[in-house]
């Protein structure tokens, strides 16, 4: 006996709700590449206050929601993941070319 969609919709829901939270956000995103910055610079020997952090955050973000608009969903989801995997700046610089940027799972 075939299921019917309203049955499948709560499991549906709970895949995609699953597959969304795989995907690393823009705070998340900006945080690792901030942590990277300051390990990969001389601001390293500087200590971030919280208040320095969150507004380099908020601004992060905010650059990453263009780019969104810009790049469109799917090579902006690229972007993010290309930036999450960057060890150091050179990768996340080569991040910033769209045709640079690996698909996930490359």
């Amino acid at each position: 006996m075939p299921h019917s969609f309203p049955k499948l919709l709560p499991l549906l829901v709970g895949v995609v709700g699953l597959l969304a939270a795989c995907s690393p956000t823009p705070e998340r995103v900006c945080a690792h590449v901030i942590d990277t910055s300051i390990k990969s610079t001389r601001d390293a020997a500087r200590a971030q206050s919280k208040d320095e952090r969150a507004a380099a955050i908020e601004a992060c973000v905010g650059n990453l929601e263009q780019d969104r608009s810009a790049l469109g969903e799917e090579a902006f989801e690229r972007k993010l993941a290309c930036l999450m995997e960057a060890p150091d700046l050179p990768s996340m610089f080569a991040c910033e070319a769209p045709d640079k940027a690996p698909s996930p799972g490359e």
